[in-house]
């Protein structure tokens, strides 16, 4: 089977990354991670960065301007974007003036409540720049339902199933995730694995035993796994 790793990230190599792939889309959430790794990845992979319009956003101008990157990262965690942020958001992409997919980080955690994802935030990203594909990435996390009944309506949502596939399992919100993918449109749900804080090879055996339990057929389960990242990273951006 080939699959397209929608959401992986590179420390020192890939060579603890045991999944045959035929690409995946690599997030540098930092300009350091940037410089130093981005030339180690595979010509069939892509590549992200960070949306950083605090410190160096005429640099993510350049990079998307010369096309050297197939998506853009928001990350309120490690960026520290408040709710009141919203504004300076919304200015910087409409200043890049750019169609390439946005890759938004939906996952909740820790103790700093301020700089936690945002449903509003999203929301009004997806609808503000219709033209962009913005990637949920994580599916919302342990708010994978809210996430899921609220962005539902956006045609221009896709959902990253990576790191949850393992880190719900033995939640009660795994239920959920199982539903975002049984009620989803198809052509919108891409794996991913999350390398390396999640084992590839598990992440895809988590996803193969929920494409069994949900009886999605062949060509439902070749989207997911890669058509649609391939599609949305590689061939619309590469």
């Amino acid at each position: 089977m080939k699959i397209f790793d929608c959401h992986a990230h590179i420390t020192e190599s890939f060579a603890k990354y045991h999944l045959e792939v035929v690409g995946k889309m690599v997030i540098f959430n930092s300009f350091e991670d940037f410089d130093l790794n981005s030339p180690k990845i595979e010509k069939q992979d892509a590549k992200a960065i960070i949306l950083d319009f605090r410190n160096n956003f005429q640099r993510v101008k350049s990079l998307v301007e010369t096309k050297q990157v197939n998506a853009l990262k928001i990350h309120s965690r490690i960026q520290r974007i408040a709710e009141t942020d919203l504004d300076l958001v919304l200015e910087h992409i409409s200043l890049l003036n750019t169609r390439l997919p946005i890759i938004y980080d939906a996952f909740y955690y820790g103790p700093d409540l301020d700089f936690q994802p945002s449903l509003h935030h999203l929301t009004t990203i997806a609808k503000t720049f219709p033209q962009n594909p913005i990637v949920v990435a994580h599916c919302g996390g342990h708010k994978v339902l809210e996430y899921f009944y609220h962005l539902r309506p956006l045609t221009n949502i896709y959902y990253d199933l990576s790191f949850s596939l393992g880190y719900l399992k033995t939640t009660s919100a795994y239920q959920d995730l199982q539903n975002l993918i049984r009620f989803s449109d198809k052509t919108k749900v891409m794996f991913g694995s999350d390398f390396p804080f999640t084992d590839p090879v598990s992440q895809f055996q988590n996803f193969k035993q929920i494409a069994a339990d949900l009886s999605l057929n062949d060509q439902e389960v070749n989207q997911i796994v890669l058509e649609n990242a391939h599609s949305l990273y590689k061939e619309q951006n590469g």
